[in-house]
């Protein structure tokens, strides 16, 4: 894997922090976020699983990281875990932890606000 990828899941990660990137939950493993550029919708969605492997007495996760425009088409697709393109994987559960955590505290924000205005 080209590890130019690398800097741009850094960045990513990065910008995440920032609140540059609206992430939106949508279940337990997943999340997306959509934006444009240059007129084209696009559809970055990080997905997580359990691999069933087993290290420490925990069980490891898998990531599923895509790109795909508005018309379907797949731009990136990324699979990581500790045997495959492993050099993402920590990347990546950073990634999905903070913005998980981000999407909760805007849902909490959210639901504060639905009662505020009761």
């Amino acid at each position: 894997m080209d590890y130019a990828l690398k800097d741009q899941i850094q960045k990513l990660l990065l910008k995440t922090k920032e609140d540059k990137i609206n992430w939106k939950q949508v279940n337990q493993n997943s999340i997306r976020w959509i934006t444009q550029t240059d007129g084209t919708n696009y559809v970055v969605t990080l997905q997580t699983t359990l691999t069933g492997i087993i290290i420490n007495g925990k069980q490891e996760n898998q990531y599923i990281l895509t790109i795909q425009n508005n018309n379907g088409e797949m731009i990136l697709q990324l699979q990581s875990n500790k045997q495959i393109n492993s050099e993402y994987t920590n990347l990546l559960d950073d990634l999905f932890e903070i913005a998980i955590a981000k999407t909760k505290e805007e849902s909490v924000n959210i639901f504060n606000k639905l009662l505020d205005d009761i």
